[in-house]
């Protein structure tokens, strides 16, 4: 289910540590309730996804001297369907290259 398009960056799974226990216990309210998720956009781009993926309504807090370039790679990141298949592909050649080099020192 998640793996096709299913962003794995640290920006991602970080969020899950604030919101899986309080939906784990649940202490969210899916109806009254949404998840905040504050910060200059990496993190709350993964709060917002992780917050979709598991059905709770959630907004985002911008800085408001925030660059453009910004707030359009975080639209993007909703609107644009190839998005994380890009971001995805591009984890792997980085992965790819780290173990080459982990290789080379015998890690």
């Amino acid at each position: 289910m998640l793996e096709s398009g299913f962003p794995r960056a640290h920006r991602v799974d970080a969020t899950y540590g604030y919101l899986a226990p309080v939906l784990g216990a649940g202490n969210f309210d899916f109806v009254n309730q949404k998840a905040v998720w504050p910060s200059m956009g990496n993190y709350c781009s993964g709060g917002t996804f992780n917050s979709a993926l598991l059905s709770c309504n959630s907004i985002a807090i911008l800085p408001e001297e925030m660059s453009r370039e910004c707030l359009e790679e975080l639209s993007d990141q909703w609107y644009d369907r190839n998005y994380w298949r890009n971001i995805q592909n591009s984890t792997q050649a980085i992965d790819e290259e780290i173990e080459a080099f982990n290789g080379e020192v015998g890690l």
